[in-house]
């Protein structure tokens, strides 16, 4: 697969009731990144497991490619991209 060939797709993760979530879906552009609650989709959760981040808002990016799918987001602690192999249960289209 070339490099115009992956599939690359932004997810926001929330919670309801979050404040900063709010803020930041306010900030993005709708039709561009999509929103997953972690409080009512079990994508959102699997997400954030394989990240290893317990926390919201994170925007993540998604790209797949001949290899697998490969979540990556920006690390706070040191502002490094941290991006690692989704699990099955983070690039299924169900909800909870």
């Amino acid at each position: 697969m070339r490099e115009a060939e992956r599939l690359k797709e932004a997810i926001l993760v929330v919670a309801e009731g979050c404040p900063y979530c709010e803020e930041m879906k306010k900030r993005l552009p709708k039709d561009k990144v999509k929103v997953l609650d972690v409080t009512k989709d079990i994508r959102a959760a699997a997400i954030l497991r394989d990240l290893g981040v317990y926390k919201v808002p994170v925007l993540v990016t998604v790209e797949r490619t001949e290899k697998g799918t490969e979540l990556c987001s920006l690390d706070d602690k040191d502002l490094k991209v941290k991006c690692v192999k989704a699990s099955p249960e983070a690039t299924s289209e169900q909800t909870s």
